[in-house]
Order: structure tokens, then C-alpha cells, then sequence
């Protein structure tokens, strides 16, 4: 009777980690070290790139990449070692040829025979087009703020300048640096 309860309770965790992978809302994958051959892939990343479960089961996670990308891969993954490894930012090819910029935290571990990594991908695309946008509109404020022909002051509740533009300086007949302290 204790094997039965021992073989079931095993079963339903198996279950239950199971259902956790596929179903996390992040893409996640696992892939051979030596082949780099995609061992399995969850729901997440089937729909991020686009790709049916068969279609990534059939490529090599090179296949995600751009082709200049390649060496970098391969390079980094031969300098990984077990354990998580956070990766940083890489791009990666959707099914469509869109490319995306990802946040890659993985981890390697043995699976029998297997070298394997365990592959967690975190789209960024959207938060650095906004950093990037950010960053033009910072340059045009500033190129504005700078070049106006009034003269711009800046203060803060106590009424001490934040900032002064040019004219602002030429108005005061000081430095911004001395304006600003």
C-alpha cells in the first residue's frame, strides 16, 4: 500500500511542476548544451514567438537569433557554467523576422545523460523603445531649454534655481555653476 501512496504522490508533483512550466506567463524553454537543440518550450514562448510546440522542438535555439548574434551566443554559453546565470539583453527573431529585445536568466544542470539549460526570457522590447523615446525627448527639452532666446529659470519650492538656460545666465551676469549653487 505505501508504494501505491509513495508512486502517486510523485505523480501529482510531477503534475504539478509540469502545469507550473507550461503555463508561467513568461517564455521559458530548456535546451541541449551540446546541440543546442530546444528540449521542450511553454505556452508563453509559443506564443511570444510565434512558433508551434513541434516547429521549436524541430530548430536549434540559434534559430531565434539574428545571424550576427550567433558568435556572441556561442560564446557566451561556452563561458556559462551550472547553476543561474543572469545573461543580460539579446536579440531574438520571432517567427514573423520581427526581432525582440529579450532579458535572458537561465540555468544548467544535468538531465540524466543531458547537459541541459533551463531558460527563462523576459520581453524588453517595449520598455527600451520607451527608454529610447525618453532619450530623444530629454535631447529635444534640453536643446530647447538651452537655445530658447528668453531666459529660463527653473526654481524649486524655496524659490533657489533648479536650472537657467543661456540667456538666463546672461541676464544674471553669473556663471550657471555659481546660479546653481
Amino acid at each position: 500500500m505505501e508504494q501505491k501512496q509513495t508512486e502517486k504522490f510523485f505523480a501529482e508533483r510531477h503534475d504539478i511542476f509540469r502545469s507550473l512550466f507550461y503555463d508561467i506567463p513568461l517564455p521559458m524553454w530548456v535546451h541541449d548544451l551540446d546541440t543546442f537543440a530546444f528540449l521542450d518550450v511553454n505556452h508563453a514562448a509559443m506564443r511570444l514567438y510565434g512558433y508551434s510546440r513541434e516547429e521549436f522542438l524541430s530548430m536549434t535555439i540559434k534559430d531565434i537569433r539574428p545571424p550576427e548574434d550567433i558568435p556572441a551566443l556561442l560564446k557566451n554559453i561556452a563561458r556559462l557554467g551550472q547553476g543561474i546565470s543572469v545573461s543580460g539583453t539579446w536579440r531574438h527573431r520571432k517567427k514573423d523576422g520581427t526581432v525582440i529585445d529579450v532579458e535572458i536568466i537561465s540555468h544548467g544542470t544535468t538531465f540524466g545523460q543531458r547537459r541541459v539549460r533551463f531558460v527563462i526570457a523576459n520581453d524588453i522590447t517595449a520598455r527600451k523603445r520607451a527608454e529610447e523615446a525618453l532619450g530623444r525627448s530629454e535631447e529635444k527639452y534640453r536643446d530647447l531649454f538651452e537655445n530658447a532666446n528668453d531666459a529660463i529659470f527653473i526654481v524649486d519650492a524655496e524659490l533657489h534655481y533648479v536650472d537657467v538656460n543661456k540667456k538666463a545666465v546672461e541676464l544674471l551676469g553669473y556663471s550657471k555653476r555659481s546660479c546653481l549653487q
